[in-house]
């Protein structure tokens, strides 16, 4: 059942004043009954004769009916105190008394629409329009137990205020007080409303929401947080001492803990302390026998062993992250001799068979040319003689410039260089290259000079290396673009082309040694160029970085600016 804010609040107001309306209704019945119903038609008979025989005494009297509330305080002192009792709830049973029927109505009037009410709010409690999540919003989530005493008190000041008023005969305003049972039976009916959305709400609503368990809960976490900090303060001055020291304490605490049960003779102290006692020892113990078990794996070549660090703590808990810490670098370590092995295997094939393929070439056109029958023959054989030592040479050159700038023995000589004049001084020596391969550069350098930080000779080398990789694999008929950009801190060089066949391999496999653009290694090269390329630019404190997107390969290159030593 959904209903909107301002049905229920209607609600509410309307069965709190049905409670007020039955509850007054009762109140005066009570009254009735008390002073008026049960001993009413005797007292007021007596009441008749005592004031008629007193009529020489000057009390006005009117022959059948009941004496005005001024006449019968008067006449209290002649009246029978045990039957009148009190003169003022006398009086008020007397103006009820005409009443009692309409008393009796407005007592069932009130009680069934409150009933009706009653039942709609505990059916709407908790629900909103367009919801069908029970949730307790408003007066409606103020804890139970903190509702129950604030209805608790409000209730018995109301019931306190009303029975002494009438009893003691208190000067309070009629209206004051029904605006009291006014008040009492809002908060009653708001109370069992906030029961009821409570109820529905489900999952321990009620109990989680209530206001002992949030004073529960914030003494758990204040109990915990101070624990817990008074631990970790001891452990961290525990785990600063030395191993041997640790266990001194340990074992001193353990004995004065013995000493004191045994002293004072109380059984379960010394109990406790032995327990401890091996306790300690069984932990020493298992401690050590998970480190000896991980350095037993680990010295046998597992060096994926790990040891837990749970229940580990001070020296075991250092001990458990030190021998973890050491399988791990045992572990790169392995790893990248393995890779090195491979490399160098790697590195004997390639250089074996590129130097090989020369070779062999050179040894047939020799004896080719000793048979020659024509000197156009011989000079046929002379050039393939020429263009194979030539590649012959210049792999041995690039072998011995690589090894030069992985060792360190290759100086470089810096100097403050123009950078758009190093581009085009390289892109003159390829200009023929460049055409015969059917590529068109498109260059773009920046206005002004831009100066950077380099070797002349070694940023040459780097840029013929990645134009003679552009010539080798750039697709035919494509353009090459090559930027010259300043930064804040350096000159970047970047030349971007479109492969002539897919690149499956990424940015950091092109730079190692031995690794071409084609992998069937159809083409002229020995694969050292990128890396080589790499090795110069560090020399001369700068950067080596690709990118390979699909087909699209570019390279660029980092050159600290003329006032910049270094690139941070």
């Amino acid at each position: 059942m959904k209903a909107r804010l301002g049905t229920k609040t209607i609600a509410v107001i309307l069965c709190a004043a049905m409670l007020a309306l039955a509850l007054s209704c009762g109140a005066g019945v009570a009254l009735l009954a008390g002073y008026g119903y049960l001993a009413g038609a005797e007292s007021y008979v007596e009441m008749d004769t005592a004031t008629t025989a007193a009529g020489d005494s000057g009390y006005p009297t009117v022959s059948g009916a009941a004496p005005s509330f001024t006449a019968q305080k008067e006449m209290v002192p002649a009246m029978d105190a045990v039957t009148y009792l009190n003169t003022a709830p006398v009086a008020t049973a007397g103006v009820l008394y005409g009443y009692h029927g309409w008393l009796y109505a407005g007592i069932a009037l009130g009680l069934l629409l409150f009933g009706v009410l009653l039942v709609y709010l505990c059916a709407a409690a908790g629900r909103t329009t367009g919801s069908q999540v029970i949730r307790p919003g408003g007066l409606n989530r103020v804890p139970l137990d903190l509702y129950t005493i604030v209805w608790a008190v409000g209730a018995v000041s109301a019931g306190a205020l009303v029975w002494q008023t009438i009893e003691y005969d208190l000067d309070v305003p009629t209206v004051l007080l029904l605006f009291v049972v006014y008040l009492a039976s809002l908060l009653t009916v708001g109370y069992l409303f906030a029961i009821s959305a409570q109820a529905k709400a489900g999952e321990g609503y009620w109990w989680k929401n209530s206001l002992l368990v949030w004073i529960v809960n914030g003494i758990g976490k204040a109990v915990r947080w101070t624990v817990g900090k008074l631990v970790r303060f001891f452990t961290r001055v525990y785990n600063v001492l030395p191993m041997a020291w640790q266990w001194l304490l340990t074992g001193m605490v353990l004995f004065l803990l013995l000493a004191v049960g045994v002293a004072t003779r109380r059984a379960g102290v010394t109990l406790f302390a032995v327990i401890l006692y091996f306790a300690a020892i069984f932990y020493g113990t298992y401690c050590f026998g998970k480190l000896r078990r991980a350095a037993r794996a680990m010295g046998r070549g597992n060096l994926n062993a790990k040891v837990s660090p749970k229940l580990m703590t001070g020296a075991f808990l250092e001990f458990s992250e030190d021998l973890n810490a050491l399988g791990d670098a045992a572990l790169v370590a392995a790893q990248q001799q393995t890779k090195s092995e491979h490399m160098k295997a790697e590195l004997i094939t390639n250089v074996s068979h590129d130097l090989k393929t020369p070779l062999t070439s050179i040894i047939n056109y020799i004896d080719l040319l000793q048979r020659a029958e024509s000197p156009e023959q011989a000079q046929s054989y002379l050039e393939v003689l020429s263009r194979q030592s030539a590649r012959m040479k210049k792999l041995i050159e690039d072998l011995v410039e690589l090894s030069k700038a992985s060792t360190g023995n290759l100086q470089a000589d810096i100097q403050d260089l123009d950078a758009s004049e190093t581009v085009n001084q390289a892109l003159g020596e390829f200009a023929d290259k460049f055409t015969a391969a059917g590529l068109t550069p498109v260059v773009n350098l920046p206005e002004t000079p831009v100066r950077m930080l380099a070797d002349g000779r070694l940023a040459w080398r780097v840029m013929s290396n990645l134009f003679s990789n552009v010539v080798k694999y750039a697709m035919p008929g494509t353009r090459i673009y090559i930027d010259v950009v300043p930064l804040e801190l350096a000159v970047t060089i970047s030349v971007k082309n479109v492969s002539r066949e897919a690149l499956n391999l990424g940015a950091e496999e092109l730079m190692e040694r031995f690794v071409r653009g084609d992998t069937s290694r159809n083409t002229e090269g020995s694969g050292l160029g990128l890396n080589i390329a790499k090795s110069l630019m560090e020399l001369q404190n700068g950067q080596l970085q690709l990118l390979v997107d699909g087909d699209l390969f570019k390279a660029t290159l980092f050159f600290p600016r003329s006032e910049q030593k270094s690139i941070e």
